[in-house]
């Protein structure tokens, strides 16, 4: 149960930062300071859905011998997605 709470967390941090990200680029104000995403929307949520698929394969695969370092995972994604969102909406307010 506690794995399936870590996933919701990763699905919604990197929900969030994907959106903030799209968001911030299209207002015109942000341009991505990131070299590995593309500067377009689709490219920026193609990419960051791969490696969000990533994640989640790989902590799904480890949950039964090792959920502890699932959850690891889980939760380093989804500290890392709510950063970034956290930014992208300072941004945006500017």
């Amino acid at each position: 149960m506690i794995v399936a709470a870590c996933l919701a967390a990763l699905l919604t941090g990197q929900t969030l930062d994907t959106v903030t990200t799209v968001r911030a680029v299209r207002s015109g104000y942000y341009i991505e300071g990131n070299p590995m995403l593309p500067s377009g929307p689709g490219g920026i949520v193609a990419i960051k859905a791969t490696v969000t698929t990533g994640l989640v394969v790989i902590g799904w695969r480890m949950r039964k011998q090792h959920p502890g370092a699932a959850c690891v995972i889980f939760l380093a994604g989804a500290v890392s997605g709510s950063l970034g969102a956290w930014h992208n909406a300072r941004v945006q307010q500017r």
